[in-house]
């Protein structure tokens, strides 16, 4: 479910208006009141979502109201669930979240309306938004924007120039200046009208202990949430998508990426200029190498290296036979 303290939604529409605004063919009940916007997955009886494509066996499964999907999946729908055929189901989808569900970015000061407890320091040209709650003794940095809804745990240090927007964040937590946490994630779709953005409905959550260097960002996620585990510790310039969850006692050296929906175990150590596709999965203490392309699932406990990256042993073994190869052509 969207978190209504970070978004606003208009009133709710009927399928027919839907299907009026984004030019559809209904299918099923017009008249179902839809009140929000969800994933496929997670999707009840007042949500819309769409299906772009639908690879299993057997029926779309789905408790959603109102699914926006094209003509060739129309044989693949649940009897009595109502659609919205539509060439570009998720550029549909898009155009209309677009408009439907907003976030509350902040642009004026709204203090009197937060929640701050004692022994907080904020520092000169700060902007904080209606309804947010920081901890005692936490210290905020001159120029920094901590948006409407978000929550700061006690004993925090966020650095000058910081934006907070949809997150909530635990205590001991360091942010380090210019970071950029909780804007919405990277993702693009093309239709008719171009391309378009695909909004992010999603949070970050920042568990305990923390440390986030300077310049980084934390993508919110698209419906789920961001999760920075405990007493994970980021170098400055490193980059976190949507949908990634991060275990605890991570560490990422600088300019480490993390593309989206990247699952990341616990105690894992990346060096700098590490990058990893989307949708991975990094074992429990596994090590990536500094400059790793991590094109793959990485094993627990296992240390990879290279690009693309792969286990240690192989890529020494390779190196030194390429170099014998080398050698061996000079004679």
């Amino acid at each position: 479910m969207i978190d209504s303290r970070f978004y606003d939604f208009m009133p709710p529409m009927l399928a027919k208006d839907i299907a009026s605004l984004i030019g559809g063919v209904i299918i099923g009940n017009e008249t179902i009141p839809i009140s929000c916007v969800a994933s496929i997955d997670n999707a009840q009886i007042c949500d819309l979502t769409y299906c772009e494509d639908w690879k299993a066996d057997g029926e779309i499964q789905t408790s959603a109201g109102l699914v926006i999907i094209k003509e060739n999946l129309v044989e693949k729908l649940p009897e009595g669930m109502n659609a919205i055929i539509v060439k570009s189901p998720r550029f549909s989808f898009s155009k209309f979240a677009t408009k439907f569900i907003s976030d509350k970015f902040t642009h004026t000061d709204s203090r009197v309306d937060a929640n701050i407890e004692t022994g907080v320091i904020i520092g000169a040209g700060t902007i904080i938004g209606k309804n947010v709650e920081i901890g005692e003794n936490t210290i905020i940095g001159a120029n920094s924007c901590i948006s409407e809804g978000v929550t700061i745990g006690r004993n925090c240090q966020i650095g000058t120039g910081v934006s907070i927007t949809c997150a909530y964040i635990g205590d001991n937590v360091k942010i380090g200046a210019n970071s950029v946490i909780g804007k919405s994630g990277f993702g693009v779709v093309g239709g008719e009208d171009g391309i378009i953005d695909v909004p992010q409905f999603g949070r970050v959550i920042i568990q305990d202990s923390v440390t986030i260097g300077a310049l980084c960002t934390i993508d919110r996620g698209a419906f789920d949430d961001t999760v920075i585990g405990m007493m994970t510790k980021t170098d400055n310039h490193c980059h976190i998508a949507h949908n990634v969850k991060i275990g605890k006692g991570v560490v990422m050296a600088a300019y480490a990426g993390i593309s989206g929906s990247v699952v990341v175990g616990d105690y894992v150590m990346m060096g700098g200029r590490v990058g990893i596709g989307d949708h991975f999965k990094i074992g429990a203490g596994a090590k990536l190498g500094a400059g790793s392309a991590v094109l793959s699932d990485v094993p627990a406990g296992e240390t990879y290296v290279g690009y693309p990256a792969k286990t240690k042993s192989k890529f020494l073994r390779e190196t030194i036979a390429l170099s014998r190869l080398l050698d061996k052509g000079k004679r």
